[in-house]
């Protein structure tokens, strides 16, 4: 029964190593991070850690910093970054913002909705990816510097 358990150990730390990927370097914070933060920022929600674990995992960065990072949209931020997001796409495609009237909401069809969350998700993902890459590095690299 120990031989069993150890074994389940091994295994698991093996598997938390390769999700590691090595050492964590400024750059490879920063990568991770801009990832799950970029994955995170796309609503489809329950599949971003997948996403961002796979795209961590064949960058060679970081998967749970990047799975860690998509929680930039959690529970009580995502209805911000949705609507951030749809109005950011709505004025880039448009020129101007969302309808605030509950007539404006239902008479905008749905592949209006998909269009401006695709595009605000795009540019909004991208700003908040770079500067939380930006506080990784920063981040990282200031600790490396304190060890030593």
């Amino acid at each position: 029964m120990r031989a069993r358990a150890a074994r389940a150990w091994a295994a698991a730390r093996q598997a938390l190593a390769r999700l590691r990927g090595g050492e964590l370097t400024p750059g490879r914070a920063a990568g991770s991070v801009a990832v799950g933060v970029a994955v995170g920022c796309v609503p489809v929600f329950g599949a971003q850690s997948f996403i961002a674990a796979a795209i961590a995992l064949a960058l060679r960065l970081d998967a749970v910093v990047a799975v860690l990072a998509t929680n930039v949209a959690n529970p009580l931020t995502a209805p911000f970054v949705v609507w951030l997001e749809l109005e950011v796409g709505s004025w880039l495609r448009t020129g101007r913002g969302l309808g605030v009237s509950l007539a404006e909401v239902r008479a905008r069809p749905l592949a209006t909705w998909a269009a401006d969350a695709a595009v605000g998700a795009l540019v909004v993902g991208s700003v908040l990816a770079s500067l939380g890459a930006l506080v990784a590095w920063a981040l990282v690299a200031r600790a490396r510097d304190r060890r030593g």
